[in-house]
Formats: C-alpha cells, structure tokens, sequence
C-alpha cells in the first residue's frame, strides 16, 4: 500500500503547484481505501470546522487513507515576541501577523487511519509578476499537527 500512497502523494504535489500557480482556492482531496477504491474531490472548508468537516467525509466514505493539499501560514518568532503569546493563546493568528513575518506554505498531509502521518511542506514564492510559485518540498519529520492533520477517524 506504500506504492499506491507515494503515487497519490506525487500526484498531488502536481496537482497543488497547478492549483497555486493558477489561483484556484479549492483543496484537493484524495481518498481511498484497502480495496483499492480510490476517488479525488475538491472541497471547500470552512475555517473553524476544517477537522470536523474532514472526519465526516471520510467516516462518510468509509476511507483508510487520505491525501489532503492545503494552504498555510508559517511564521518564525524569537522566544520573547509578544506576538508569541498572543498566537498561543488564540488571541491572533499567523495570517494576522504583518507580510514580512510570515510566509505562504503548501501543504500535503497523507495519513493511514489510525497509523501513518506524512506531511510535506513547500514556501510558496512570488516571482517578478508576483505570480505564486512552489519551491522545493521538504518533508515534515517533526509530526505536524493542526487542522488538516487527522490521524483517526
């Protein structure tokens, strides 16, 4: 199942650089199962239920594993940043923070129920025409968490 997982989470690092460098704001979902069914969606969250909604679906569609692409901030504060406690607590969020203290991410998270978390990341780069470009993948050893990374459903 390795094989068809590292398939899917290719095709979708393809199909999230076309969704960035084309302005499409709609996520890419990828769901299949152990027998082999396999289907791609694209969704629309709303922000504050982003986890909830993604269980349901894939409780609804009896899913083992998922490839989900999303868009993120990033930010990189010292430790003493009063905008760190501020991010802490709830009070702000990352896209809150000025232009020059973060930065556009992509985002995949490939994830067996119940085991296996893989996330992935790239900055998203503004070239001269300030199009949005994708840069290199990195791959997250650090085990993400947040509102697209669901490990059991």
């Amino acid at each position: 199942m390795k094989e068809l997982l590292d398939a899917m989470i290719y095709s979708s690092k393809q199909f999230a650089k076309e969704i960035v460098e084309t302005g499409n704001n709609e996520l890419p979902l990828t769901l299949f199962t152990l027998d082999g069914m396999t289907g791609s969606i694209l969704i629309t969250l709303i922000f504050e239920e982003h986890k909830s909604q993604l269980k349901a679906i894939l409780r609804n569609v009896g899913a083992d594993y998922y490839v989900l692409v999303g868009e993120a901030w990033q930010t990189i504060l010292q430790q003493d940043s009063p905008k760190l406690d501020q991010l802490y607590s709830g009070d702000m969020r990352v896209s809150d923070l000025p232009l020059d203290d973060r930065k556009e991410m992509l985002i995949i998270v490939a994830a067996e129920n119940g085991r296996t978390t893989i996330v992935e990341s790239s900055v998203i780069v503004r070239d001269k025409d300030n199009k949005r470009r994708v840069t290199t993948w990195l791959n997250d050893l650090t085990g993400s968490t947040g509102r697209l990374v669901i490990d059991k459903w």
